[in-house]
């Protein structure tokens, strides 16, 4: 899953405007990248359109890390897969 891991961060880097070398697994959203409500719902927007899954408000109040959205995405990648 590295490309997908490699798009994520490019995705997330280009949202919130913050360089790719900031984007790392552990990266907190809000404390180190920034992510406000509005930043939030833009990504939350572009990774429904990039990766063609439904996002609801509440799995994304979860998000603490950008491996919290990693887990996610890859998880609902694998569940539509089936």
């Amino acid at each position: 899953m590295a490309s997908l891991s490699r798009n994520l961060k490019e995705l997330i880097a280009e949202r919130l405007n913050v360089s790719l070398e900031k984007i790392t697994d552990t990266a907190d959203l809000k404390e180190e990248l920034n992510l406000d409500q509005s930043d939030r719902s833009k990504l939350t927007a572009a990774l429904s359109k990039r990766f063609d899954i439904s996002i609801t408000n509440e799995d994304t109040d979860r998000f603490v890390t950008t491996r919290d959205i990693f887990l996610y995405v890859e998880n609902k990648l694998w569940w539509y897969s089936l």
